[in-house]
């Protein structure tokens, strides 16, 4: 009896732990900013990766693409 337990918590803290993954990554390589969003959980399945064009633009607008883009996918 005392192993079925322990089976069952062993088993119990490796379900909680599998299949939680979160990525998030914004790089910019000249006038290009790509940003890859990579979500694995209970609630979400997201993988997002996509290149914009950044000529022109200021930091502060930079930051406010890539928070936008967080927004819509809804991760923080």
């Amino acid at each position: 009896m005392k192993y079925i337990f322990q089976i069952a918590v062993v088993l119990l803290l490796l379900s909680s732990c599998h299949g939680n993954h979160y990525t998030k990554k914004v790089s910019i390589q000249k006038n290009t900013l790509t940003l890859t969003v990579d979500v694995e959980n209970d609630k979400q399945d997201i993988d997002y990766k996509h290149s914009f064009d950044i000529t022109g633009m200021t930091k502060q607008e930079q930051k406010a693409l890539v928070q936008h883009i967080y927004d819509s996918l809804g991760v923080e």
